[in-house]
């Protein structure tokens, strides 16, 4: 996985309210646009806790995964804080792909377990506020080939869909996490662009009403 490269404070939530909606989506963005970066070229996030069970440790390395859980902690921090500790001990290692079940989907099997979202099943249909989880193509020849990515999807490519891409923000140091962006099938408006996702392996989640 990538650390991140963003300066974000842990006073400003990521997004607020159930679930994500166009709006807040790109206020996060643009917050990450406008953000200064740190010399170190880090931020710090906080630790997550619920009640007295930590389940993230506050740092100033975080990788894609870490950065999306970080997004929907804040996201559902409400109903999470009625969750018992099981609950919330299987939700954060679904998510981070930690056990067996949900080493391929890992988070679109957090959401679905823990009943707080739905799987997306076709990525035309993904809609500004989504959560992702994707592999790059194995064959191609720019770096991270092969290498996957857990990102929330702040444009659709093309915008007005059905979408064969998206935008997203995440931890991704080529980009400054400034409008990083992938294909998953060609882009009939531009057609050189670069399919990159693996859309045999690109798994897309969606927050519960």
């Amino acid at each position: 996985m990538l650390v991140l490269f963003i300066a974000m404070t842990s006073a400003t939530p990521l997004l607020a309210g159930r679930p994500p909606t166009t709006q807040e989506a790109r206020g996060l963005a643009d917050r990450a646009k406008d953000a200064p970066f740190a010399t170190s070229g880090r931020a710090t996030f906080e630790e997550l806790k619920v009640g007295d069970l930590q389940l993230t440790a506050a740092t100033e390395n975080i990788h894609c995964t870490g950065f999306t859980f970080n997004v929907v902690f804040n996201v559902l921090k409400a109903e999470m804080a009625q969750w018992d500790r099981d609950r919330l001990i299987k939700f954060r290692n679904e998510w981070y792909g930690m056990t067996p079940e949900s080493a391929r989907m890992q988070l679109v099997t957090a959401m679905v377990n823990a009943q707080v979202g739905t799987y997306v099943q076709n990525p035309a249909e993904a809609k500004v506020g989504d959560f992702a989880y994707f592999q790059r193509l194995a064959t191609l020849d720019s770096y991270p080939r092969g290498l996957g990515h857990s990102v929330v999807i702040t444009e659709l490519i093309p915008p007005e869909g059905p979408a064969v891409g998206f935008k997203y923000l995440s931890a991704q140091p080529d980009t400054q996490d400034r409008n990083g962006q992938e294909l998953f099938e060609r882009n009939p408006q531009d057609p050189n662009q670069q399919v990159t996702i693996d859309k045999a392996r690109l798994f897309i989640g969606r927050t519960n009403p």
